[in-house]
Protein backbone atom coordinates (compact mmCIF):
# COMPACT_ATOMS: atom_id res chain seq x y z
CA UNK A 1 0.00 0.00 0.00
CA UNK A 2 1.18 3.47 -1.05
CA UNK A 3 0.47 6.60 0.46
CA UNK A 4 0.51 9.88 -1.49
CA UNK A 5 1.32 13.41 -0.49
CA UNK A 6 -0.30 16.63 -2.05
CA UNK A 7 2.59 18.87 -1.54
CA UNK A 8 0.59 21.81 -3.30
CA UNK A 9 -1.34 21.54 0.04
CA UNK A 10 1.60 21.52 2.37
CA UNK A 11 2.47 25.41 3.83
CA UNK A 12 5.25 27.54 1.53
CA UNK A 13 7.61 27.49 3.97
CA UNK A 14 7.54 23.36 4.09
CA UNK A 15 7.07 23.50 0.48
CA UNK A 16 9.82 25.11 0.20
CA UNK A 17 12.58 22.93 2.43
CA UNK A 18 11.14 19.74 1.06
CA UNK A 19 12.63 21.35 -2.42
CA UNK A 20 15.35 22.91 -1.02
CA UNK A 21 16.36 19.00 0.66
CA UNK A 22 16.27 18.03 -2.69
CA UNK A 23 18.36 20.70 -4.93
CA UNK A 24 21.32 19.85 -2.32
CA UNK A 25 20.90 16.01 -2.46
CA UNK A 26 21.25 16.28 -6.48
CA UNK A 27 23.94 19.02 -6.14
CA UNK A 28 25.53 16.53 -3.64
CA UNK A 29 25.21 13.57 -5.84
CA UNK A 30 27.06 15.43 -8.48
CA UNK A 31 30.01 16.82 -6.52
CA UNK A 32 29.95 12.80 -5.33
CA UNK A 33 30.52 12.17 -9.52
CA UNK A 34 33.07 14.94 -10.22
CA UNK A 35 35.19 13.60 -7.29
CA UNK A 36 35.23 10.23 -8.96
CA UNK A 37 35.88 11.19 -12.32
CA UNK A 38 38.43 13.59 -11.11
CA UNK A 39 40.52 10.46 -9.44
CA UNK A 40 39.86 8.57 -12.42
CA UNK A 41 41.05 11.23 -14.36
CA UNK A 42 44.23 11.81 -12.51
CA UNK A 43 45.25 7.92 -12.53
CA UNK A 44 45.06 7.61 -15.81
CA UNK A 45 46.97 11.06 -16.50
CA UNK A 46 49.56 9.51 -13.92
CA UNK A 47 49.85 6.44 -15.80
CA UNK A 48 50.47 7.68 -19.38
CA UNK A 49 46.97 6.02 -20.78
CA UNK A 50 46.51 10.21 -21.90
CA UNK A 51 49.47 9.91 -24.23
CA UNK A 52 47.80 9.70 -27.49
CA UNK A 53 50.47 9.92 -29.24
CA UNK A 54 52.46 6.87 -27.47
CA UNK A 55 49.63 4.83 -28.18
CA UNK A 56 49.39 5.59 -31.67
CA UNK A 57 53.01 5.19 -32.12
CA UNK A 58 52.47 1.15 -30.86
CA UNK A 59 49.41 -0.02 -33.01
CA UNK A 60 51.72 -0.67 -35.76
CA UNK A 61 53.89 -3.33 -33.12
CA UNK A 62 50.65 -4.65 -32.21
CA UNK A 63 49.77 -5.23 -35.47
CA UNK A 64 52.93 -6.55 -36.17
CA UNK A 65 52.58 -8.99 -33.58
CA UNK A 66 49.21 -9.87 -34.25
CA UNK A 67 49.86 -10.42 -37.66
CA UNK A 68 52.66 -12.83 -36.30
CA UNK A 69 51.07 -15.43 -34.04
CA UNK A 70 48.24 -16.04 -37.07
CA UNK A 71 47.62 -18.50 -38.08
CA UNK A 72 48.10 -20.30 -34.81
CA UNK A 73 50.40 -23.37 -34.50
CA UNK A 74 49.09 -26.59 -33.03
CA UNK A 75 51.64 -29.14 -34.19
CA UNK A 76 53.02 -29.30 -30.62
CA UNK A 77 49.32 -29.94 -28.94
CA UNK A 78 50.71 -33.63 -27.19
CA UNK A 79 53.16 -31.03 -25.66
CA UNK A 80 50.39 -29.16 -24.04
CA UNK A 81 47.98 -31.86 -22.51
CA UNK A 82 50.17 -32.67 -19.08
CA UNK A 83 50.36 -28.66 -18.32
CA UNK A 84 46.75 -28.72 -19.10
CA UNK A 85 46.16 -30.97 -16.53
CA UNK A 86 48.46 -29.97 -13.95
CA UNK A 87 46.82 -26.82 -14.61
CA UNK A 88 43.49 -27.83 -14.21
CA UNK A 89 43.78 -29.68 -11.22
CA UNK A 90 45.80 -26.89 -9.63
CA UNK A 91 42.75 -24.55 -10.25
CA UNK A 92 39.85 -27.25 -9.22
CA UNK A 93 41.86 -28.23 -5.68
CA UNK A 94 42.93 -24.55 -4.98
CA UNK A 95 39.18 -23.56 -5.70
CA UNK A 96 37.88 -26.55 -3.75
CA UNK A 97 40.13 -25.59 -0.24
CA UNK A 98 38.62 -22.06 -0.82
CA UNK A 99 34.96 -22.77 -0.77
CA UNK A 100 35.26 -25.41 2.08
CA UNK A 101 36.98 -23.12 4.35
CA UNK A 102 34.67 -19.98 3.25
CA UNK A 103 31.59 -21.89 4.19
CA UNK A 104 32.58 -21.53 7.35
CA UNK A 105 34.34 -18.12 8.06
CA UNK A 106 31.36 -16.41 6.18
CA UNK A 107 29.07 -17.20 8.22
CA UNK A 108 31.06 -15.27 11.39
CA UNK A 109 32.37 -12.11 9.03
CA UNK A 110 29.12 -11.62 8.17
CA UNK A 111 27.17 -9.03 10.60
CA UNK A 112 23.62 -10.67 10.85
CA UNK A 113 25.30 -14.31 11.80
CA UNK A 114 28.33 -13.23 13.47
CA UNK A 115 28.07 -14.52 17.05
CA UNK A 116 29.59 -11.59 18.71
CA UNK A 117 30.80 -8.63 17.18
CA UNK A 118 34.33 -9.18 18.23
CA UNK A 119 34.53 -12.73 16.64
CA UNK A 120 33.10 -10.53 13.34
CA UNK A 121 36.32 -8.13 13.39
CA UNK A 122 38.53 -10.67 13.88
CA UNK A 123 37.19 -12.69 11.29
CA UNK A 124 37.27 -9.77 9.02
CA UNK A 125 40.99 -8.69 10.03
CA UNK A 126 41.87 -12.42 9.03
CA UNK A 127 39.89 -11.88 5.57
CA UNK A 128 42.07 -8.54 4.73
CA UNK A 129 45.07 -10.08 5.73
CA UNK A 130 44.74 -12.94 3.21
CA UNK A 131 43.96 -10.94 0.45
CA UNK A 132 46.56 -8.09 0.95
CA UNK A 133 49.40 -11.12 0.14
CA UNK A 134 49.66 -12.19 -3.19
CA UNK A 135 49.34 -15.50 -4.16
CA UNK A 136 53.06 -15.57 -5.82
CA UNK A 137 54.59 -14.87 -2.52
CA UNK A 138 52.21 -17.32 -0.88
CA UNK A 139 53.58 -19.88 -3.06
CA UNK A 140 57.47 -19.33 -2.42
CA UNK A 141 56.40 -19.66 1.13
CA UNK A 142 55.07 -22.60 0.36
CA UNK A 143 58.09 -23.92 -1.95
CA UNK A 144 59.97 -23.53 1.25
CA UNK A 145 57.44 -25.35 3.24
CA UNK A 146 56.88 -28.91 0.92
CA UNK A 147 59.17 -28.18 -1.58
CA UNK A 148 58.66 -28.03 -5.56
CA UNK A 149 55.95 -29.52 -7.70
CA UNK A 150 52.01 -28.52 -7.86
CA UNK A 151 51.16 -28.88 -4.08
CA UNK A 152 52.91 -25.46 -2.85
CA UNK A 153 50.88 -23.80 -5.76
CA UNK A 154 47.58 -24.91 -5.09
CA UNK A 155 47.99 -24.19 -1.57
CA UNK A 156 48.78 -20.97 -2.41
CA UNK A 157 45.72 -20.63 -4.66
CA UNK A 158 43.38 -21.93 -1.86
CA UNK A 159 44.76 -19.71 1.19
CA UNK A 160 44.61 -16.07 -1.17
CA UNK A 161 41.26 -17.64 -2.58
CA UNK A 162 39.81 -17.81 1.10
CA UNK A 163 40.27 -14.04 1.49
CA UNK A 164 38.54 -13.43 -1.28
CA UNK A 165 35.92 -15.96 -1.29
CA UNK A 166 34.93 -15.62 2.11
CA UNK A 167 34.28 -11.62 1.56
CA UNK A 168 31.95 -12.35 -1.24
CA UNK A 169 30.20 -15.41 0.35
CA UNK A 170 29.82 -13.15 3.77
CA UNK A 171 28.44 -10.19 1.78
CA UNK A 172 25.54 -12.21 0.19
CA UNK A 173 25.19 -13.35 3.31
CA UNK A 174 24.55 -9.94 4.96
CA UNK A 175 21.99 -8.84 2.39
CA UNK A 176 19.37 -11.24 2.61
CA UNK A 177 16.12 -10.96 3.22
CA UNK A 178 15.03 -11.00 6.65
CA UNK A 179 11.56 -12.09 6.31
CA UNK A 180 12.63 -15.91 6.38
CA UNK A 181 15.02 -15.73 8.98
CA UNK A 182 12.40 -13.93 11.12
CA UNK A 183 9.68 -16.43 10.18
CA UNK A 184 12.04 -19.39 11.10
CA UNK A 185 13.29 -17.83 14.80
CA UNK A 186 9.24 -17.54 15.50
CA UNK A 187 8.84 -21.02 14.33
CA UNK A 188 11.60 -22.11 17.15
CA UNK A 189 14.03 -22.89 14.91
CA UNK A 190 17.60 -23.38 15.90
CA UNK A 191 20.45 -20.85 14.95
CA UNK A 192 22.23 -23.59 13.17
CA UNK A 193 18.29 -24.61 11.54
CA UNK A 194 17.95 -20.53 10.50
CA UNK A 195 20.89 -20.81 8.46
CA UNK A 196 20.38 -24.06 6.75
CA UNK A 197 16.70 -23.08 5.91
CA UNK A 198 16.22 -19.41 5.99
CA UNK A 199 20.10 -17.74 4.75
CA UNK A 200 21.34 -21.17 2.80
CA UNK A 201 18.83 -21.36 0.72
CA UNK A 202 18.91 -17.33 -0.23
CA UNK A 203 22.50 -17.31 -0.80
CA UNK A 204 23.52 -20.37 -2.84
CA UNK A 205 22.92 -18.87 -6.39
CA UNK A 206 25.59 -15.97 -5.04
CA UNK A 207 28.29 -18.66 -3.45
CA UNK A 208 27.96 -20.75 -7.05
CA UNK A 209 28.41 -17.70 -9.21
CA UNK A 210 31.43 -16.73 -6.69
CA UNK A 211 32.69 -20.14 -6.77
CA UNK A 212 32.83 -20.76 -10.78
CA UNK A 213 34.40 -16.85 -11.26
CA UNK A 214 37.10 -17.86 -8.50
CA UNK A 215 37.94 -21.29 -10.31
CA UNK A 216 38.14 -19.09 -13.23
CA UNK A 217 40.49 -16.84 -12.26
CA UNK A 218 42.61 -19.98 -10.76
CA UNK A 219 43.01 -21.15 -14.07
CA UNK A 220 44.87 -18.40 -14.99
CA UNK A 221 46.60 -18.14 -12.00
CA UNK A 222 47.19 -21.16 -11.63
CA UNK A 223 50.10 -20.73 -14.56
CA UNK A 224 52.56 -18.11 -13.10
CA UNK A 225 52.18 -20.44 -9.75
CA UNK A 226 53.49 -22.99 -11.99
CA UNK A 227 56.62 -21.12 -12.68
CA UNK A 228 57.36 -20.73 -8.84
CA UNK A 229 61.67 -25.21 -2.46
CA UNK A 230 70.05 -27.46 11.71
CA UNK A 231 73.26 -25.90 12.13
CA UNK A 232 75.15 -25.22 8.88
CA UNK A 233 78.24 -27.77 8.91
CA UNK A 234 75.47 -30.11 10.30
CA UNK A 235 73.40 -29.55 6.94
CA UNK A 236 76.63 -29.72 4.84
CA UNK A 237 77.55 -33.36 5.64
CA UNK A 238 74.27 -34.35 6.15
CA UNK A 239 73.35 -33.26 2.58
CA UNK A 240 76.93 -35.16 1.48
CA UNK A 241 76.46 -38.35 2.98
CA UNK A 242 72.64 -38.86 1.74
CA UNK A 243 73.39 -37.40 -2.36
CA UNK A 244 74.06 -40.47 -4.85
CA UNK A 245 77.69 -39.99 -6.28
CA UNK A 246 77.44 -39.85 -10.15
CA UNK A 247 79.81 -39.18 -12.81
CA UNK A 248 82.74 -36.46 -12.19
CA UNK A 249 81.85 -34.69 -15.98
CA UNK A 250 80.38 -31.78 -15.19
CA UNK A 251 77.63 -31.67 -17.83
CA UNK A 252 76.24 -35.30 -16.01
CA UNK A 253 76.51 -33.11 -12.68
CA UNK A 254 74.39 -30.02 -14.17
CA UNK A 255 72.09 -32.49 -16.06
CA UNK A 256 71.39 -34.47 -13.01
CA UNK A 257 70.60 -31.48 -10.92
CA UNK A 258 68.63 -30.25 -13.63
CA UNK A 259 66.07 -33.06 -13.06
CA UNK A 260 65.98 -32.96 -9.09
CA UNK A 261 65.09 -29.73 -9.13
CA UNK A 262 63.04 -30.34 -11.87
CA UNK A 263 64.13 -28.43 -14.45
CA UNK A 264 63.65 -28.51 -17.83
CA UNK A 265 66.57 -27.05 -19.70
CA UNK A 266 64.91 -28.04 -23.10
CA UNK A 267 61.60 -26.00 -22.25
CA UNK A 268 59.64 -28.30 -22.97
CA UNK A 269 56.71 -28.17 -20.44
CA UNK A 270 55.31 -25.13 -18.96
CA UNK A 271 57.24 -22.45 -17.45
CA UNK A 272 60.84 -25.04 -17.55
CA UNK A 273 59.35 -26.77 -14.80
CA UNK A 274 58.74 -30.82 -14.65
CA UNK A 275 58.22 -33.26 -12.08
CA UNK A 276 61.57 -33.14 -10.32
CA UNK A 277 63.89 -36.81 -9.76
CA UNK A 278 64.96 -37.47 -6.60
CA UNK A 279 67.29 -39.85 -6.45
CA UNK A 280 66.66 -43.18 -3.21
CA UNK A 281 69.05 -41.75 -0.97
CA UNK A 282 72.31 -43.91 -0.24
CA UNK A 283 71.47 -44.39 3.94
CA UNK A 284 68.92 -43.43 6.29
CA UNK A 285 70.34 -40.18 8.32
CA UNK A 286 69.03 -38.20 11.35
CA UNK A 287 69.93 -35.17 11.96
CA UNK A 288 70.32 -34.11 15.74
CA UNK A 289 70.86 -31.22 17.63
CA UNK A 290 70.58 -30.09 21.78
CA UNK A 291 68.73 -27.09 20.76
CA UNK A 292 64.72 -26.94 21.12
CA UNK A 293 64.57 -24.21 18.03
CA UNK A 294 63.79 -25.79 14.85
CA UNK A 295 66.15 -27.91 13.21
CA UNK A 296 68.17 -25.73 10.68
CA UNK A 297 66.61 -22.48 12.16
CA UNK A 298 70.02 -20.51 11.98
CA UNK A 299 70.48 -21.54 8.30
CA UNK A 300 70.89 -18.28 6.22
CA UNK A 301 68.20 -16.61 4.87
CA UNK A 302 68.86 -17.12 1.24
CA UNK A 303 70.27 -20.47 0.84
CA UNK A 304 69.11 -22.34 4.49
CA UNK A 305 65.48 -23.32 2.17
CA UNK A 306 67.82 -24.73 -0.34
CA UNK A 307 69.31 -27.24 2.53
CA UNK A 308 66.01 -27.89 3.96
CA UNK A 309 64.61 -29.18 0.99
CA UNK A 310 67.36 -31.59 -0.33
CA UNK A 311 67.39 -32.97 2.82
CA UNK A 312 63.48 -33.30 3.67
CA UNK A 313 63.92 -35.34 -0.19
CA UNK A 314 65.88 -37.37 0.73
CA UNK A 315 64.09 -38.36 4.01
CA UNK A 316 66.24 -37.27 6.35
CA UNK A 317 64.59 -37.42 9.88
CA UNK A 318 65.47 -34.31 11.87
CA UNK A 319 65.32 -33.76 15.95
CA UNK A 320 65.66 -31.16 18.37
CA UNK A 321 65.71 -30.88 22.21
CA UNK A 322 67.76 -34.19 22.00
CA UNK A 323 69.64 -35.18 25.23
CA UNK A 324 72.68 -37.85 23.77
CA UNK A 325 72.59 -40.88 26.57
CA UNK A 326 75.07 -43.23 25.13
CA UNK A 327 76.46 -45.23 22.51
CA UNK A 328 76.74 -49.25 22.23
CA UNK A 329 75.87 -52.18 19.83
CA UNK A 330 72.54 -51.39 19.35
CA UNK A 331 72.98 -47.64 18.22
CA UNK A 332 72.64 -44.42 19.70
CA UNK A 333 70.44 -43.76 22.78
CA UNK A 334 68.68 -40.28 22.77
CA UNK A 335 65.81 -38.71 24.84
CA UNK A 336 63.46 -36.38 23.36
CA UNK A 337 61.38 -35.13 26.04
CA UNK A 338 60.08 -37.92 28.12
CA UNK A 339 60.69 -40.14 25.65
CA UNK A 340 64.07 -42.57 25.14
CA UNK A 341 64.76 -44.32 21.83
CA UNK A 342 67.53 -46.23 20.07
CA UNK A 343 68.35 -45.14 16.47
CA UNK A 344 70.38 -47.91 15.22
CA UNK A 345 73.09 -46.01 13.58
CA UNK A 346 76.46 -47.93 12.36
CA UNK A 347 78.15 -44.70 12.48
CA UNK A 348 78.40 -41.44 14.61
CA UNK A 349 79.22 -38.22 12.72
CA UNK A 350 79.79 -35.33 15.77
CA UNK A 351 79.82 -31.72 13.78
CA UNK A 352 80.54 -29.27 16.99
CA UNK A 353 81.82 -26.40 14.95
CA UNK A 354 83.85 -25.56 12.11
CA UNK A 355 87.04 -23.21 11.53
CA UNK A 356 87.92 -21.03 8.79
CA UNK A 357 90.42 -22.37 6.33
CA UNK A 358 93.16 -19.63 5.43
CA UNK A 359 96.03 -21.88 4.74
CA UNK A 360 97.16 -19.96 1.43
CA UNK A 361 97.09 -16.55 3.24
CA UNK A 362 100.49 -16.41 4.73
CA UNK A 363 102.19 -17.60 1.37
CA UNK A 364 100.32 -15.17 -0.47
CA UNK A 365 101.94 -12.53 1.76
CA UNK A 366 105.11 -14.10 2.05
CA UNK A 367 105.24 -13.44 -1.84
CA UNK A 368 104.28 -9.61 -1.65
CA UNK A 369 100.32 -10.39 -2.64
CA UNK A 370 97.71 -8.71 -1.11
CA UNK A 371 95.00 -10.70 0.25
CA UNK A 372 91.35 -10.22 0.95
CA UNK A 373 89.62 -12.24 3.71
CA UNK A 374 85.76 -12.89 3.10
CA UNK A 375 82.75 -15.13 3.65
CA UNK A 376 83.78 -18.53 5.72
CA UNK A 377 87.27 -17.63 5.13
CA UNK A 378 86.78 -14.44 7.74
CA UNK A 379 84.20 -16.34 10.02
CA UNK A 380 83.07 -19.70 9.39
CA UNK A 381 79.71 -19.06 10.74
CA UNK A 382 76.76 -20.88 9.76
CA UNK A 383 76.23 -21.05 6.21
CA UNK A 384 75.15 -17.22 5.07
CA UNK A 385 75.35 -16.36 1.43
CA UNK A 386 73.60 -12.93 2.27
CA UNK A 387 76.78 -11.83 4.41
CA UNK A 388 79.32 -13.27 2.02
CA UNK A 389 77.73 -11.03 -0.92
CA UNK A 390 78.12 -8.54 1.21
CA UNK A 391 81.39 -8.42 2.20
CA UNK A 392 82.40 -9.29 -1.70
CA UNK A 393 80.34 -6.02 -2.32
CA UNK A 394 81.89 -3.80 0.17
CA UNK A 395 85.57 -5.25 -0.78
CA UNK A 396 84.72 -4.45 -4.41
CA UNK A 397 84.07 -1.02 -3.65
CA UNK A 398 87.31 -0.03 -2.04
CA UNK A 399 89.70 -1.90 -4.87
Amino acid sequence: MSTHYDVQALPAEQREHILRGFGLGWWRQLGQVAIVFGVVLLACWYVGLLDATTLLNGLPSIATLAGEAMPPDFSGYRSWIRPLIDTLAMSIAGTAIAVVFSLVVAFVAARNTAPHPLVFGVARVLLNALRSVPELIMGIIFVAAVGFGALPGVLALGLHSVGMVSKFFAEAIEHVDEAPVEAARAAGATPMQVLLHAVLPQVTPQFADVAIYRWEYNFRASTVMGMVGAGGIGFDVAEYLVEKRGSPDAESHRDHWLKEWGIDKQLGERGGLTTPEIDAPERQIWLLQRKESKVGDGLGKTTGWIHRTVLKNRKVQMLSGVQYLRIDDAGLHIQVGDQQQCLPVDQVIICAGQEPLKELQAGLQAAGKPVHIIGGADVAAELDAKRAIRQGAELAAVI
